[in-house]
């Protein structure tokens, strides 16, 4: 048996309750009608390639009125330029690629929730990035993919970065800008 000292004892117990009364952050809410600018990096394995590349983008929602638009643009690599635009009041989802072909697909019902997933998350810790800490938040389907939010601990509800990691394709994208706006109707 191995005999601890009171102090020890004591400081080990101390250690112990401190650790178990660190409360778990606030779960994030971002808003679900917010215009962003973000960068990113993605690696994509699909089809044998192996591909590195980075680029931004930029989005739009504006889930209350059914409407969002996203433009990507990727450095050296066109073939994965895109804009998407989704009007569910039109009942329609447009997708145009660098070509401008356009893609029409039709949509029903209501628009889902950009966020609906963070309430499935899990707080992951912290991590330091840029001299800076962030709360880390995981939702991870094993064998499918894993989908992480950080957030600062001080604003939890303006997303900083997801990091998305499937199979095939992993994608690192950062909020450079983040509001919350109105949205206009159609």
């Amino acid at each position: 048996t191995i005999k601890m000292s009171p102090i020890i004892t004591f400081a080990l117990f101390f250690i112990a309750l401190v650790a178990s009364q660190t409360p778990t952050p606030h779960r994030p809410q971002p808003s679900e009608n917010f215009h962003s600018t973000l960068g990113f990096e993605f690696h994509d394995r699909q089809n044998g390639t192996n591909v590195l590349a980075f680029g931004r983008g930029e989005v739009w929602v504006a889930q209350s009125a059914g409407m969002a638009k996203n433009l990507v643009e990727v450095d050296g690599h066109p073939q994965y330029d895109i804009e998407t635009v989704i009007r569910y009041d039109l009942g329609k989802r447009f997708d145009v690629d660098h070509d401008r072909n356009c893609k029409v697909t039709p949509l029903s019902g209501a628009m889902p929730k950009e966020w609906a997933w963070v309430a499935d998350t899990q707080y992951n810790g912290t991590f330091k990035y840029h001299e800076r800490e962030y709360d880390l938040w995981r939702l991870s389907k094993p064998g499918q993919y894993s989908i992480e939010l950080a957030v600062e601990q001080d604003d939890p509800n303006r997303p900083r970065a997801i990091n998305n990691y499937a199979k095939e394709i992993d994608v690192f994208q950062y909020f450079n800008s983040w509001q919350a706006v109105t949205p206009h109707k159609a």
